[in-house]
């Protein structure tokens, strides 16, 4: 079995150490990290926009997730409150609280590792769901300790922050409330692991070694509007089984799954096959 990065398409011979020295974390021809890896796969999850002129905004961007973003088409937007952080190649500077764009605008909002930065981490948020458009989606991953609340203390000194968020400008570490905080700044938000869309031996290849989840945010209904979270997973899935998947095991010579006998995926694990026969049949009945 080779390895493929998803976010470049290239099969590196191996993944380089990441910061912290992280195994495996690195793409050594593009540089994705395991997040931005990540991004790729869910991005080819996703339904395509409504729009052919699609508003696409890059909070923060890092190279080759801007790489990736430009690739969709329509109007990509990088934005960061400083130009000249990471070498990024802004289009906007701007304050994530303060968003100047107008209301429903944004087809697509990724904000991935910024709300652990941000003082009023409501009013960003709020501001993501202002300006989302009523199909637009949003892409969220922050630090996450599930079965911790969020720790955060606007007085801690810089190294009391490295010691307990991770970084020195960090002002929190998100726990099992994050979800309650972007629905009270107006997100519904369905939360996806890399287990919930890869195969195992597919994740191996990729070296999609970090579980932190991304989740998807929607303003209005988004393109899911009326139904569930299990049915929202369940046509990403699809989406991505019946074209992307296909192919990256074509790339790293994984043999192709028998018919009948592929893989489930965690998130039906994880609810059972009685409650995800009952959403697939409402997917399919008129």
């Amino acid at each position: 079995m080779s390895l493929l990065c998803p976010a470049c398409g290239r099969r590196p011979d191996e993944f380089a150490p990441g910061p912290g020295g992280r195994p495996r974390a690195r793409c050594p021809l593009c540089q994705a990290l395991e997040r931005h890896r990540f991004l790729a796969v869910v991005l080819a999850g996703l339904p395509p926009s409504s729009r052919p002129a699609a508003v696409i905004l890059d909070v923060a961007p890092a190279r080759v997730m801007a790489t990736m973003l430009r690739a969709r088409g329509g109007s990509y937007i990088g934005m960061d409150v400083d130009p000249n952080a990471d070498g990024r190649a802004v289009q906007l500077v701007a304050d994530l609280c303060r968003i100047p764009l107008g209301d429903g605008v944004v087809d697509l909002a990724v904000v991935f590792h910024v709300f652990e930065h941000i003082a009023d981490d409501a009013a960003a948020m709020a501001e993501v769901a202002r300006t989302l458009a009523g199909d637009g989606l949003a892409l969220i991953q922050v630090p996450w300790r599930p079965g911790a609340s969020t720790d955060e203390d606007p007085t801690a000194t810089p190294q009391q922050r490295v010691d307990r968020f991770g970084q020195a400008d960090h002002v929190r570490f998100y726990g099992k409330d994050f979800e309650e905080r972007l629905a009270a700044a107006g997100l519904r938000t369905v939360c996806i692991r890399p287990a919930d869309l890869v195969p195992e031996d597919l994740m191996a290849a990729m070296a999609l070694t970090d579980p932190t989840p991304v989740w998807v945010g929607m303003s209005g209904g988004g393109p899911w509007a009326g139904i569930g979270d299990d049915e929202v997973m369940s046509r990403m899935h699809a989406r991505l089984a019946g074209g992307a998947i296909t192919e990256w095991r074509r790339q790293v010579t994984l043999p192709a799954e028998p018919e009948g006998a592929v893989e489930l995926p965690a998130w039906v694990r994880r609810l059972g096959r009685t409650r995800v026969g009952r959403a697939l049949r409402r997917m399919v009945t008129p």
